[in-house]
């Protein structure tokens, strides 16, 4: 996981496995965004395996697949 934060309240990263989740709330995050949608790449875990990891530690997670550009839907979505 190749943390970079933005500010004080926000970083990015590549996808987050289901294994790196503990790591995630150890580092003191309490929500997700993820942005991938499933199967964009081979061995990608899905969503639904990444958010029940994130939630067994009580981290907050929200799916808002990209592919391409933003739309505005997503865009107030991040929001």
């Amino acid at each position: 996981m190749n943390l970079r934060k933005v500010d004080d309240s926000f970083a990015v990263t590549g996808q987050i496995t289901p294994e790196q989740m503990q790591a995630v709330a150890d580092a003191g995050f309490k929500s997700i965004v993820c942005a991938r949608p499933d199967d964009e790449e081979p061995g990608q875990p899905n969503f639904v395996d990444v958010a029940r990891a994130a939630e067994t530690l009580g981290l907050a997670i929200t799916h808002i697949p990209v592919s391409g550009m933003l739309g505005e839907g997503q865009v107030i979505r991040f929001r």
